[in-house]
């Protein structure tokens, strides 16, 4: 495997860092944070989750539902069906 070129490699640190302060901003965007919220009530609502809710219940509550299908083998998706040409 080569290895890189150590002054190339600094450049891509420095822009992966600034990349990383620019996505801090949007992420602070008001309408990014309220659409945010409102998936979490979407979520929370679907799977039933009530009262302090956080992440890591919805979370949680996704790879539950998510084990429960693919056990069920109800994430199976549908035969192609063959294209007439």
């Amino acid at each position: 495997m080569p290895k890189p070129d150590p002054a190339e490699f600094r450049r891509d640190v420095v822009s992966v860092a600034r990349q990383g302060g620019s996505i801090a901003q949007i992420a602070k965007d008001p309408a990014l944070l309220k659409a945010h919220a409102d998936l979490d009530k979407a979520v929370d609502s679907v799977f039933g989750l009530t009262g302090v809710v956080d992440e890591a219940d919805r979370l949680r509550a996704l790879f539950s539902s998510y084990a429960q299908l693919s056990e069920a083998e109800q994430l199976r998706l549908p035969k192609a069906r063959s294209r007439k040409k």
